[in-house]
Order: C-alpha cells, then sequence, then structure tokens
C-alpha cells in the first residue's frame, strides 16, 4: 500500500520483488522459531539441561584460562601485529635482551623550600644535605624473596662492573663537604664535560628540572628540581602463574615503592616535595582501579534485577504476575553466557586481557534487553492457551526480532576483530561470543524457566497462602482477593503519549527538525574530535603516579625517551670504507630536529679518537685495539657492543644511544619516532641500521589508532548494514534502520568531544559496543513495523505498542548496567559509562521518536502472514505452519 504522507490514506499496492522475498525469509524464521518454542514449551527440563550441558562444557575452558593466566604486556595488547617496532623488538632482544627498567625518585622546590633557604633553588647546600638523607634511604632497600634477601645491588643494572644508577650526587662523591656553598654546587654541574660513576656520560639536562642559565654564559644559576634514577635488570620470563615477568624485579620494586612513600610520610620537616615512580607503578595503578571497580558489577545487577521486576511483574493480575524468580533466572542466563564466553575462547587460545571484565556489563544489558522481549511477546498472548503453544507463538514473534539485534551484533564485533591491535580484535571476539550464548541461553535457558513459571500459575491458588482465589481463570483486569489491578501503564504511555502525538505531520516535521540540528552538532563534534592517547588518563585521580607525571611534564621538559639507533648483524666494522659511514649516521642522529643532541654518544666515535682511527689506521689492528679500548678507557661501553658468540673479534651488533626531545602529545610521540626513522632510511646505513626505543611500541598504537577506528566503525557498519538487509529485507525499511543507526554513532562520536573525550585505544573499543548496541534500539522498531497491518501511522502507534516498551527497557537495562560506573576511578569504567550513555540516550531518541516519525512517513508495506485463531477468537498474527 501507498500512503499518502498528510492524510494516512492508503491506496492498494503491489507486492514487488523484496516484499516477497522478506515475506518468505520472516515466514521461514517464524516457523523455525515456532518448533523451537514447541520443543521449549513442551520439554522445558530438556531445555533447561541442554542449556546446562553448554555451559558446563565450555566452561571446561576456564581450566586453560587459569593455566594460562591474563595477558598484561603492552606489546601483547597494544602493538600492532608485524609492525616495525615489533620486528625491531625481535632482534634487540636477540643481542640486548631486556636489559633494564627504571625506579625514579625526584624532589622539587616548595613554599618550605623558599621559606627555608630563601629561594626555590635546588642547587643549595641545605637542600642537597636532604637530598643526601633521601638516596641514602632509597639505596638500603631491601626485601625477602625465596627465603634471601635481596639488596639494589643484586637487582641494579651494571656497566661497568657498576650499578648504573644516576645520581647528582655522584658528581660530588656522595661527600657532604663538596657540597657544602652554593658555588661549589655550581661549578661542579656548570663542567663542560660530566660522567657518571660508570664513566658514561652524564647529561646534566636529564637529572635537573626547571633549570634557570644565564643569559651571557648559558651557566646554569638554578634549577627547582631533581631526578634520581635506579636502572633495574630485568628478565622478562613467563612465570608458573602463566603471566610473563621477572618476579625477583618485580618483588623488589614494591618494597622500593613502600620505602619511597614511608619516606614520604615520615619526613615531616622536608622542605621538599617528592614524587616517584617504578616500571610496575602503571599496571599496579591502572589494574587497581578496575579491580576496585569490579564489585560495583554487583550493584548493577542488584539493579538490573529491580528494574527488571518492576516492569516484567504483571500488576493486573495479582499474585499471578509475580515474576522474581524468573527475573532472576534472567540475570543467571546472562552470568552462564559469560562463563561459556570466556571458557571457549580461553579454551582455542584468544588471549584474555583486563578489558574483558568490562563484557559483564555489556552482555548483562544486551541479555536482559533480549528477555525483554520473549517476555513481552509471552504476555501478548492469551492465558487460556496451552503454554507450550503460547511458548511458541511468542519465540515466533521474538525470535526474529533478537536474531536480528543479536546477528548485528554478532557480525560487527566480529568484523571488528579484523584489526591489527591483539587487545582489540581478542575482545571483539569474546564479546561476538558472548552475543552467541546470550542469545542460546535466553531462547533455551530463561524461555524454559519462564514455561516453568506460566504452568505453576495454572493450578488454582498459585499463592494460597495469602491470595488462594488466584486462579488460572481470574479474569484480567478485575480484583483478585484485593490484589492490585494495573494495566500495562508504559504500552499505553508510549501509545498515548509519544505515538499516537506522532500521528500529526506537523509533529513529525518538528521531530525531524530537531534531530537534523542534534546531528548537525554531532557532525560538528565528529569533525572537531582527536586523536590522542595521554597516559595520565589511564591513572586515577589522587594516585602518587598521576603526581609524579604531572612533576616531569612540569619541570623535565627538554629531555625526552631515550632512544638508541642499532647497527644490525653483518656490518663491516674493521674496513675502512664503513667508518664514514658510522660518523656521518651518528652526525645524522644528533643533528635530527627530534633528538637532543646534547645526549648523543657513540661508542666508535671515542675509539676513532683515542686510536686516531682514520684514512691511515691499519685495519688489522682493529679488534686488537677495540679490545684494549673496552678494558681501559671505553668499558663503559661494554654494553654497546655485542660479540658473536663471546668472541672479541667479529661484533654482531653495536648502538648508539640519545634522547628524544620532550613531547607530551601522542603524535608528537610518533613525529618524533617517524623522524628518527627518516634520518636512518636516508643514511648510507639505511639496509643496516634500525632506530628503536621500548616506547616505539606504544608509538606504533598511536600511529595506527586514527585509522582503527575509522576502519573498523566502517566495516562494522557494513556488518550491519548486510545483516539488517538480510533479515528486513526491504530496501526502504533497512535503510531507515541503518540511517537510525549511522545517526546513533554519529552523535556519539560527536558528543564525546563535547564530553572531553578522544580517539584512544579504550574508546575505540566503546565504539565498537556503542555502534553493536545501537542496533537493537532501531532494528526492535523496524522489524515490527513490518509486520504490522493498517496505514502506516496505524502500524506506527502498533510497533510502539508491541515492541517499544521492549525497546526502552532494553535500553534502560543497559543504562542500569553501566550507571553505576560514573562514580568509577577506572579510565576505562568512566569511559565506558560517558559512551554507553550517550548510546543509550541517543539509542532511544533515535529508535523510539526518529525512527518511528520516518517510517510513518517513508514506511514500506507490511509483510504478509496467515492469521491463527485462539479459541477466544483474538487475532495474532503468526506465521503459517507446516
Amino acid at each position: 500500500m501507498a500512503e499518502d504522507l498528510k492524510t494516512g490514506e492508503t491506496e492498494p499496492m503491489r507486492s514487488g520483488m523484496f516484499d516477497n522475498v522478506g515475506n518468505l525469509l520472516n515466514q521461514t524464521l517464524s516457523n523455525g522459531f515456532y518448533k523451537v518454542g514447541m520443543f521449549v514449551g513442551t520439554r522445558p527440563l530438556a531445555s533447561l539441561c541442554t542449556a546446562l550441558l553448554i555451559t558446563i562444557s565450555c566452561g571446561m575452558g576456564l581450566i586453560e584460562l587459569v593455566r594460562v593466566g591474563e595477558e598484561t604486556r603492552d606489546d601483547k595488547l597494544w602493538v600492532p601485529d608485524n609492525s616495525q617496532a615489533q620486528d625491531d623488538k625481535k632482534f634487540v632482544e636477540k643481542y640486548y635482551g631486556n636489559e633494564f627498567r627504571v625506579a625514579v625518585f625526584t624532589s622539587n622546590t616548595n613554599k618550605d623550600t623558599e621559606e627555608a633557604t630563601g629561594s626555590k633553588n635546588i642547587l643549595q647546600p641545605t637542600v642537597f644535605d636532604e637530598l643526601y638523607t633521601t638516596w641514602k634511604v632509597m639505596q638500603n632497600v631491601s626485601v625477602e624473596y625465596n627465603g634471601t634477601t635481596l639488596f639494589l645491588n643484586d637487582v641494579c643494572y651494571k656497566r661497568n662492573g657498576m650499578c648504573s644508577d644516576l645520581s647528582i650526587l655522584q658528581l660530588f662523591n656522595y661527600n657532604p663537604a663538596n657540597w657544602s656553598s652554593t658555588e661549589k654546587i655550581l661549578a661542579v654541574v656548570n663542567q663542560d664535560t660530566l660522567y657518571t660513576k660508570s664513566n658514561d656520560k652524564f647529561d646534566i639536562d636529564f637529572i635537573l628540572g626547571g633549570i634557570t642559565r644565564d643569559e651571557q654564559t648559558d651557566h646554569i644559576k638554578a634549577a627547582e628540581a631533581v631526578s634520581s634514577i635506579w636502572p633495574l635488570e630485568y628478565n622478562e620470563e613467563k612465570q608458573d602463574s602463566g603471566e610473563y615477568g621477572d618476579r625477583r624485579v618485580e618483588t623488589f620494586e614494591k618494597a622500593w615503592l613502600d620505602a619511597a612513600e614511608k619516606h614520604d610520610k615520615e619526613k615531616t620537616e622536608s622542605i621538599l616535595t617528592y614524587n616517584w615512580f617504578a616500571a610496575r607503578s602503571f599496571g599496579d595503578e591502572f589494574g587497581g582501579a578496575i579491580g576496585a571497580d569490579l564489585g560495583l558489577l554487583n550493584i548493577a545487577i542488584i539493579l538490573n534485577l529491580v528494574y527488571a521486576n518492576v516492569q516484567l511483574t504483571q500488576w493486573n493480575r495479582g499474585c499471578r504476575g509475580t515474576r522474581v524468580h524468573v527475573v532472576m533466572c534472567g540475570i543467571l542466563a546472562v552470568g552462564m553466557a559469560v562463563i561459556c564466553c570466556y571458557g571457549l575462547c580461553a579454551g582455542l587460545g584468544v588471549i584474555f586481557s583486563p578489558l574483558m571484565n568490562i563484557l559483564p556489563f555489556l552482555l548483562l544489558g544486551i541479555g536482559v534487553d533480549d528477555m525483554f522481549v520473549i517476555v513481552n511477546c509471552l504476555d501478548a498472548t492469551p492465558d487460556h492457551a496451552p503454554v507450550h503453544q503460547r511458548v511458541a507463538s511468542a519465540l515466533s514473534h521474538a525470535g526474529p526480532s533478537i536474531t536480528l539485534t543479536s546477528l548485528t551484533d554478532f557480525f560487527a564485533f566480529m568484523i571488528g576483530s579484523n584489526t591489527s591491535l591483539p587487545a582489540l580484535r581478542a575482545f571483539c571476539i569474546y564479546a561476538g561470543v558472548g552475543v552467541v550464548f546470550c542469545f542460546i541461553l535466553q531462547v533455551f535457558f530463561f524461555t524454559a524457566v519462564a514455561t516453568f513459571d506460566m504452568k505453576s500459575k495454572l493450578s488454582d491458588g498459585c499463592c494460597s497462602k495469602t491470595c488462594s482465589c488466584c486462579a488460572a481463570d481470574a479474569p484480567i483486569g478485575k480484583t483478585c482477593c484485593g490484589c492490585n489491578v494495573r494495566d500495562n501503564y508504559m504500552t499505553s504511555f508510549l501509545e498515548k503519549y509519544l505515538a499516537n502525538p506522532m500521528r500529526s505531520f506537523n509533529v513529525k516535521l518538528a521531530i525531524l527538525g530537531f534531530f537534523a540540528v542534534l546531528g548537525a552538532v554531532g557532525l560538528y563534534g565528529s569533525i572537531k574530535i582527536k586523536t590522542q592517547a595521554d597516559i595520565n588518563d589511564f591513572i586515577p585521580e589522587g594516585s602518587y603516579v598521576r603526581d609524579f607525571l604531572a612533576a616531569q611534564d612540569k619541570y623535565f621538559d627538554s629531555v625526552g625517551d631515550q632512544v638508541y639507533i642499532f647497527i644490525t648483524e653483518d656490518f663491516e666494522y674493521e674496513k675502512s670504507e664503513n667508518w664514514p659511514k658510522l660518523t656521518s649516521l651518528f652526525d645524522a642522529f644528533t643533528d635530527a630536529s627530534s633528538i637532543n643532541g646534547d645526549t648523543t654518544f657513540f661508542w666508535f666515535v671515542d675509539f676513532s679518537e683515542k686510536y686516531n682511527v682514520s684514512a691511515g689506521y691499519n685495519e688489522s689492528n682493529f679488534y686488537a685495539d677495540l679490545d684494549e679500548f673496552l678494558v681501559k678507557d671505553g668499558g663503559n661501553f661494554k654494553g654497546d657492543i655485542k660479540f658473536v658468540n663471546g668472541r672479541t673479534d667479529k661484533i654482531a651488533s653495536s648502538r648508539m644511544v640519545g634522547n628524544h626531545n620532550k613531547v607530551t602529545r601522542s603524535d608528537d610521540h610518533v613525529k618524533n619516532m617517524d623522524n628518527l626513522r627518516s634520518v636512518v632510511s636516508k643514511s648510507e646505513l639505511k639496509n643496516d641500521a634500525i632506530a628503536y626505543t621500548g616506547q616505539y611500541l606504544q608509538y606504533e598504537q598511536y600511529k595506527v589508532i586514527g585509522m582503527e577506528a575509522a576502519r573498523n566503525l566502517g566495516l562494522c557498519m557494513m556488518a550491519i548494514c548486510i545483516v539488517v538487509f538480510l533479515l528486513i529485507v526491504n530496501p526502504v525499511a533497512s535503510s531507515l534502520v541503518v540511517f537510525s543507526v549511522g545517526l546513533v554513532v554519529m552523535n556519539v562520536v560527536g558528543y564525546m568531544y563535547f564530553w572531553g573525550l578522544n580517539i584512544d585505544n579504550v574508546t575505540i573499543i566503546m565504539l565498537v559496543l556503542a555502534l553493536g548496541l545501537s542496533v537493537d534500539y532501531s532494528a526492535h522498531l523496524g522489524h515490527a513495523f513490518m509486520h504490522k497491518q493498517g496505514t502506516n501511522d496505524d502500524r506506527m502507534v502498533a510497533a510502539m505498542g508491541d515492541m517499544g516498551v521492549a525497546v526502552f527497557n532494553g535500553a534502560m537495562s543497559t543504562f542500569m548496567a553501566v550507571i553505576v560506573l560514573g562514580g568509577s576511578k577506572s579510565y576505562v569504567f568512566i569511559t565506558f559509562f560517558k559512551q554507553l550513555f550517550l548510546c543509550t540516550v541517543f539509542g532511544c531518541m533515535h529508535g523510539l521518536v526518529m525512527l518511528p516519525a520516518l517510517l510513518s512517513l517513508f514506511g514500506p508495506p507490511a509483510y504478509q502472514f496467515t492469521e491463527e485463531q485462539f479459541d477466544d477468537g483474538d487475532k495474532h498474527a503468526t506465521p503459517a505452519q507446516p
């Protein structure tokens, strides 16, 4: 039928090919679910046992999860597969291992310093005395490990046989007499060349922060902060728990952090502000914030239980309408889906990361949404009909609808798993599998429980102790021993106050005008949103790590990450024609725009100066002289040269060292990395050298995150289009549903910008979730609209009455699952809350307001179904049964 937009009058329309295909497909689906419903309705115990068997079988995979453990290594989670940094890391680890990671203690001046000394200059004897006291405390940290006592000397990273810790006090030989005056201190720090105790080049700008220099001489006059750095030798291996790490060093780090915190609290008369950090700090604080907030899942479950009971209880049926145990089993089905999802995926070897802790919240919203749809269809069947027929009829209606949403969610996540980011890929696989199990268990487990519930209420006196007249034939809508009597107020509300007003053409235009403005603002935000990852975001407020990073950004603004250029295998160092290539690359390294030129050093430069390596140098003496050099003056370079199998006459690899300029934005880190790689690629050693530092693994993630976000959203949207078109078939209805979903996602992205969020490795995951969930809010209405007869306005109102309540309740269940996260301290959970808040709000608005208006204006003809008549004469559209 074609409909006049203003009058709503219809005229006959011949069915086209899409209508016929749609009718056939939907009738086939309905017939299939009718048979499933007959099985569940006649054999509910067998259905329950089947669901339990599936859960137990898949849950066996949890044994593998316990054995393998949770994957927490950043390079295994967030670094793109086959990236250059991953390949370079393999080479570096082959010859240099993991080497070390650092513990850092910083001290900066404050108003107490100024009151005690008359200035905020840290280069004063009184301040150095306090620095010395602090250094001794941190230097003497010890801890019991496996029956032995570990001291710093046992775990420190050594160069030239000595711990390679960096402290400004070592320039004064840790002797207070050498810093007895400010003049003495300034004389030392302003020397042209400074060396560490292991004879490495000492970069004063790396240790001092907030430096003030003389405008004429460029000498240091004052500084506001100083760092002490302890590199710890770290040998990453797989532990008995299945996780990777070095428990020996990690145990010492914990003791070191505890000592730092204790010293900060006990130093009541300190005139300095302390901050500290160790390599394990980030994982401790980030993981701790997520772990602490997992208790919120219990609150989310309780809220869903309360809300679902309020909405699903049939208040007009007195005690017969109570569904507390049914709702609890619906929540239990979600828990079973989580077990199946975790077990099956872990058993198949898919990595399990901390992000999987979000899945229960997601599946809770999706599972409860399916539960609402099923119950809504059960309530539409007449009470006097046989239970198995009511269940079959309900599933013939609910089944195709939840199949549509579940399949779109599944394919959206599965296509989203086609990403180069391992953590995102694993999360999408777990989420997709979880959606499937939610669907299966709601159909077979929850529906079976609902069947038992309906059968139990057929006997006289369903709650005989308090309301014995609540028999099966108690008339609906009339009092039952004083029990409360209410109609479905949500259905009445949606039809009366939302759907019926939309019959007006002017109201429809006003609605579309409002959503046009809303979408324009969302589009603006989508254009303006940035791809930016800030490590501070992942640290909870009030954490000592956040304070440390803030101090680093404030005071230490010139020297960034240490970086290396590695000379790879098979390079002939002893050949004179190669010497200019080495020095040329080092000069280019030093002069690179991304490098702090004062921080670079290279063993070959010092070696060449020592032995006058030039055109006249005898090549045959190269390795003999190098051996002598490393024993004597160049002992500090031993870690920078790796020989073949312990030989001293053949170098396998060597490296030059420097530091990037300090930057804070993720895109600037990427520019630094690309700049140095470009320097290497333009040199004569482009095939024999690589630029690498461990931080490049993180920068590779920054480099692709924007592209990955666009790519995954595009692929997921494509999957949704395909599934929606396949199951709704009609191109007009499918296009309107997809249009609604697309607007929801665009608005979620756009209003993220106004809420202070960026595109990063967390928000990209949440966007995939939002895309999957937003389908539910529109697809149910579109699918229901195609099953209704009459004018488009009538069909719109009927669809709202039929599915509007289920959509609203599904959105509210998701909202209940995430609203408790608003008070979380974890960036992951806070982001989850913000994005799913936007998703549920925009999803409801578009699915319950904009889409109905569009369907009433442009909706296509309905599917053609036969009508099956129950005994009381009430007609319910059902698919023809064979």
